[in-house]
């Protein structure tokens, strides 16, 4: 059986990822994060795991804007897209989940 959707079905399809985000849910940024910047490098060093992490620049923005207050998915994916001069879209938001979830797991961030 072969399926071959039509861009409507495809829509639909990659569209049914969308409550995956949570848009609305709230993030903040982990207890003792040091960060330090060389060019398009960023290293956070996390003092309570004492683990050191080497991440890009689209996660550093998110990090940075949770160091000034608690956030929204929503928000946060506002602002990577401003920053990064592209509109959202299904691939967007499915890569801002996979670095949310990618801080995540790594103890960055936590979602409240």
């Amino acid at each position: 059986m072969n399926f071959n959707p039509t861009s409507s079905q495809a829509f639909m399809l990659s569209g049914s990822f969308m409550p995956m985000l949570e848009a609305h849910r709230e993030w903040r940024i982990a207890d003792s994060l040091h960060f330090s910047c060389w060019g398009d490098e960023y290293v956070v060093y996390h003092a309570l795991s004492g683990d050191t992490h080497l991440i890009g620049k689209a996660a550093a923005h998110i990090l940075m804007a949770l160091q000034q207050a608690v956030t929204d998915t929503q928000s946060l994916s506002r602002s990577l897209a401003a920053m990064m001069g592209v509109r959202s879209s299904t691939e967007f938001m499915l890569e801002m989940h996979r670095i949310l979830s990618d801080l995540n797991k790594l103890s960055l961030i936590e979602h409240r």
